[in-house]
């Protein structure tokens, strides 16, 4: 069986990307449309094609929880 090793790397979201990544997400839930992949949609592909395997699964992994957050977030508030 073969394995990959692969490094991790952490690195911190600034507050202004976080806003950003919030308002796309307001968007993405704002409009009449039914969105069937909303990751897929949330994904920088520039950003997705240039990393390895393990490090696509972390950043599919952190946007699904950061595409979570902000979905409880905007829900919370829109129905408050």
């Amino acid at each position: 069986m073969k394995t990959k090793l692969g490094k991790m790397e952490y690195s911190t979201i600034p507050d202004s990307a976080d806003r950003e990544f919030y308002n796309k997400v307001v968007k993405l839930l704002s409009t009449d449309e039914d969105i069937f992949n909303p990751i897929g949609v949330l994904t920088e592909k520039e950003v997705i094609r240039n990393l390895n395997e393990i490090e696509k699964q972390y950043y599919i992994l952190n946007l699904t929880e950061r595409y979570l957050a902000a979905k409880e977030k905007y829900l919370a508030l829109k129905n408050a």
